[in-house]
């Protein structure tokens, strides 16, 4: 038993709240009461309790409309309710059922008996609750699944055949001596494999962080560091783009897995050079309180309010072509929000379209609020 389980009693007659909450509360369960069906509506839906007991005979509003009007709200819906009374006719009994009552007990009842079918019910609902979360996590997996399965088939697929067909192009100008355009062909293989790298990159992420397989090894580490080598694997698509760095550093170090990180600051350098042409893209660091809020800013075309709503939900990945056509799937900002709260952290973005956008995340300041941080999520 879980003696933080919450039962609420909805009864008019008090000896019979008295005898049912003092015998369950003896037991270790957090017991609720009201005294009319519209108090016992607003208690239920604000403590949202595990098991409801249920008189039908009360003043005003009966107990099956009660149990009508519970099941009607999709906060109480699923709340299993046991009928307590001394009505036990037939029509009452299947009344009580058809308004979704899942037992029915009648006054006066044994303590023992009360206990036995308050147990039974609890565990039934504790074992339908984790089937419905195991259901969701299911479609979830199916999801991410049919997902991942569309960018290979899609994303992988167009560049690799861009890669072979210029690939043959430049063999069989080689083959004839006909050199005209070989740089352009060899400019666009190589910038096409550079994109299909890092696609490949974060399909391989997100594969490890859907299956759990990312183990977290947090430690003290250099900001400078990490924002020096994001901007080195994107150093040369920046020139061709016209684009410069700037560095902000306020604060040198933070706490957290320095590899997941530098992934998040790789996906949004990578975003901000793709949106932004002859323009700056800025990276900086800032002490927030426990944290330090490490920033990605560009002064490029900006994301709109609808998209900038879904950038980092599953349901509704958005994705727009770069200012020189550059596509994309919308995977690398999922990946970015999987390893911040892998991080203990938060991400969050603010745009302007025609000025720029901001990509911010929070990365502890230190272990013991790392470990804070994990030991609370983990509760």
């Amino acid at each position: 038993m879980n003696p933080s389980q919450k039962i609420l009693v909805i009864d008019d007659v008090p000896s019979n709240i008295q005898v049912a909450t003092g015998f369950l509360d003896s037991q270790g369960y957090n017991i609720l009461f009201a005294r009319d069906g519209r108090t016992g509506l607003g208690i239920a839906e604000q403590h949202r309790p595990d098991l409801i007991l249920l008189d039908i005979m009360m003043p005003g509003m009966n107990g099956i409309e009660v149990s009508q009007a519970l099941k009607l709200n999709p906060r109480t819906a699923d709340i299993p309710i046991i009928f307590i009374t001394a009505k036990n006719d037939p029509e009452s009994i299947t009344q009580a059922y058809q308004a979704g009552g899942v037992d029915y007990l009648n006054k006066p009842f044994s303590k023992i008996e009360l206990l036995q079918r308050v147990r039974t019910h609890l565990m039934l609902n504790k074992k339908q609750n984790q089937l419905e979360a195991e259901r969701e996590k299911l479609k979830a997996h199916i999801k991410t699944q049919d997902r991942f399965l569309s960018i290979i088939a899609h994303d992988l697929k167009n560049p690799m055949s861009q890669i072979l067909g210029f690939s043959d192009l430049l063999v069989a100008r080689l083959k004839t001596q006909n050199y005209d355009k070989l740089d352009f062909y060899a400019g666009i293989i190589a910038s096409t494999v550079e994109r299909s790298f890092n696609l490949l990159e974060n399909l391989l992420s997100w594969a490890r962080a859907q299956s759990g397989r990312i183990k977290v090894e947090p430690r003290l580490f250099n900001i400078h560091e990490l924002f020096e080598e994001a901007i080195s694997i994107h150093e040369s698509t920046a020139q061709k783009k016209g684009n410069h760095f700037e560095l902000e550093i306020e604060e040198k170090t933070a706490y957290g897995d320095p590899e997941l990180v530098l992934t998040v600051l790789r996906n949004l350098t990578s975003n901000a050079i793709k949106f932004t042409d002859e323009g700056t893209v800025r990276l900086s660091s800032q002490a927030i309180e426990e944290d330090i809020r490490l920033s990605v800013i560009d002064d490029g075309v900006g994301i709109p309010p609808e998209s900038l709503e879904k950038l980092f939900l599953y349901d509704e990945p958005t994705s727009q072509k770069g200012t020189k056509g550059e596509k994309g799937t919308g995977l690398g900002l999922l990946i970015c929000k999987e390893f911040v709260d892998l991080g203990q952290g938060r991400i969050w973005a603010e745009s302007l379209p025609g000025k720029g956008t901001a990509f911010h995340f929070l990365v502890p300041r230190t272990q013991e609020e790392f470990d804070k941080r994990l030991a609370l999520r983990a509760s």
